[in-house]
């Protein structure tokens, strides 16, 4: 049993806004009037395209309320990061599969290999993998994934509906190329074709099954979007609508992605987002034991695009290097940003903490004076793995932001799942898998005409 984007864009197109609408109130379902409501049409126009998608198996119904049906297909994503590949499938409600169900699907070959993390400790099943240090190895990762996914597809019913894969570094997607990649060098200039071998892509193409690329912060735009209307605390759950929202995301670099008026913003060639490279002011750690002279840091200061002073190589090298012998002994950002120390930073180092509060207002200030969105959401690895900073976003935010500017907009700390790219861009490869021809890329603001 097949299902490949035609079909689901047959069957759906162009009623994903009610599609969307439904699976966002998912698991408790939604009735018709909530629908009309949600999408601002009349009760009768919602009723004939819910009978209609309730009779291509889409929509599921239990007295008044309509439900997904979460097992019409099923999509994979890829997050390829500096320190690890992530790979989660989830399901048509966006929900990760657990390990029993991978099991079912006879996926257990996605668990060889996979490596012990601290940031898995979750209940979403997150299958983790070292970063192959080579392009053979990369290309051999993928190809083992790709293998053991599309085998499922076809003997055991996955129904596998897009394959996304996202990447650390400027990715121009619409020729599915990574044209610079800072933190994992022989990826710089890669295009898919690289990694990927011919006869998986002709079967995806075949089978019609769509494969997205994309940069990490855009995957992450689109799953803490999709996460704001599942979000435990109720005030985050109504901004889930807003349509200008921003998301940081802060692992091994410091990136963004942006949705203007509702609609992803990709800028020239989709390479929006590059805030890690933005120049940056100098905030010194107010400890003489760890701060280092101006001088001395400077001669330090090169960041891995080449240039010198660019936010994320000077937050983390004002902030987490100890002093100059460290430096000098060339450690990796994997030893100074260990999942250890980020977690003990404010009981064990408060001055830096305290420092690296100031850099993430400057950052907050950056982009709210300039964009003003409705929300601004901070995600990543560094961010949550420093638990403090989430009670104290608002104390960063007042640092550098115009105040009727910080009372419009919301600063919060987004969902903590480590898949989160994953996820992401496996949910964009749901909406390619969804929309028909010319139709609108990513649109969090339907409305059926």
């Amino acid at each position: 049993m097949k299902n490949p984007k035609g079909h689901l864009a047959d069957r759906i197109s162009p009623l994903g806004d009610i599609v969307d609408c439904v699976r966002r109130a998912w698991p408790e379902g939604i009735g018709r009037a909530g629908i009309a409501e949600s999408l601002g049409i009349s009760w009768q126009i919602a009723d004939k395209h819910i009978n209609k998608l309730v009779a291509e198996g889409i929509l599921k119904q239990d007295n008044k309320s309509y439900f997904i049906d979460k097992d019409i297909a099923s999509f994979l994503g890829i997050a390829i990061g500096r320190r690890n590949v992530k790979v989660v499938i989830v399901n048509f409600a966006f929900k990760p599969f657990s390990k029993e169900k991978l099991t079912k699907f006879h996926l257990e070959g996605l668990l060889e290999g996979e490596v012990t993390n601290a940031e898995s400790a979750t209940k979403e099943y997150i299958i983790c993998y070292d970063t192959p240090t080579t392009i053979e190895e990369m290309s051999d990762l993928l190809n083992r994934i790709m293998g053991i996914v599309l085998e499922s597809h076809e003997k055991y019913d996955l129904n596998l509906g897009g394959i996304g894969i996202a990447f650390t570094g400027a990715v121009e997607s619409d020729k599915s190329i990574v044209t610079a990649c800072h933190t994992i060098s022989y990826l710089a200039g890669r295009s898919i074709d690289d990694l990927i071998s011919g006869i998986y892509l002709d079967k995806l193409k075949q089978e019609d099954i769509p494969l997205v690329v994309d940069h990490n912060a855009k995957a992450c735009l689109i799953h803490q979007r999709e996460a704001l209307y599942h979000a435990a605390d109720p005030s985050h759950k109504v901004l889930a609508g807003k349509p200008n929202i921003a998301v940081v995301y802060m692992g091994t670099g410091i990136s963004a992605g942006f949705s203007f008026n509702g609609k992803m913003y990709r800028g020239c060639k989709g390479y929006s987002g590059e805030i890690g490279h933005i120049p940056s002011p100098r905030f010194h750690v107010e400890d003489d034991d760890y701060a280092l002279a101006q001088a001395d840091l400077d001669r330090y200061l090169d960041c891995t695009c080449g240039r010198k002073g660019c936010f994320e190589d000077v937050l983390k090298k004002s902030v987490f290097f100890y002093n100059e012998k460290g430096i000098k002994a060339g450690k990796s950002n994997d030893d100074i940003l260990s999942d250890e120390r980020l977690k003990n930073l404010y009981e064990e180092e408060r001055p830096r903490y305290e420092c690296l509060k100031k850099y993430i207002g400057f950052l907050i200030g950056v982009l709210l004076n300039t964009l003003s969105p409705d929300v601004l959401i901070f995600a990543g690895r560094l961010f949550n793995l420093t638990q403090n900073l989430k009670n104290e976003l608002k104390v960063c935010a007042g640092l550098n932001t115009l105040p009727y500017i910080g009372k419009s907009c919301a600063v919060i700390a987004g969902n903590t799942s480590p898949g989160t790219v994953a996820i992401g861009v496996a949910i964009e490869a749901c909406f390619a898998a969804c929309r028909q021809g010319d139709e609108e890329e990513i649109i969090w603001y339907p409305v059926i005409k």
